[in-house]
């Protein structure tokens, strides 16, 4: 089945992550890469889910029926000092027209990223449709106990869907 990779391009309807690396970025580009490198990120050390929320690039003239929009991340956590063993966690979002839907939370790992992913519904109900993308915002939340800092150095969408075919009989 094809597939649309939609990359954040836009800072959307939520900013709470309270880290980036390097400082003063728009949170977006930290995240958008093809193939990520850790080295350009955002994060959060507060206490309780915080979320950001980016714009998607637009999938452009594309036709079918989706049968999944799945959410891909990769984060990790680090200490300074250790210890590792406290918890971090951290889950992703959907927005569409004032409506969410979460992921799973994740227990993050320590000091070395970790790719996710998961197919999540539509965020107000009903069956996704084409025109639902140019809308659609995706992020990440973090919860972070504060003295552990919680890091995403990459998210994106990936539409799985069905091609709809035009039949022509003389």
């Amino acid at each position: 089945m094809p597939t649309l990779t939609l990359r954040p391009n836009g800072a959307g309807a939520a900013a709470g992550l309270n880290l980036e690396v390097p400082i003063g970025d728009p949170h977006w580009q930290l995240v958008d890469e093809a193939v990520a490198d850790d080295a350009d990120k955002v994060g959060s050390n507060t206490t309780g889910y915080v979320y950001d929320l980016y714009f998607l690039t637009a999938p452009g003239a594309v036709s079918g029926l989706i049968t999944e929009v799945r959410v891909y991340f990769r984060t990790w956590k680090i200490t300074t000092p250790p210890p590792p063993n406290v918890p971090v966690y951290a889950k992703p979002r959907l927005w569409l027209d004032y409506a969410n839907t979460y992921g799973t939370e994740v227990d993050v790992n320590y000091g070395f990223p970790a790719n996710y992913n998961e197919a999540l519904a539509r965020p107000s109900g009903g069956t996704w449709v084409m025109a639902d993308l140019p809308g659609l915002q995706a992020g990440i939340g973090i919860n972070s106990p504060g003295v552990v800092e919680g890091w995403c150095s990459q998210l994106y969408v990936v539409v799985t869907y069905t091609q709809q075919r035009t039949w022509v009989i003389d």
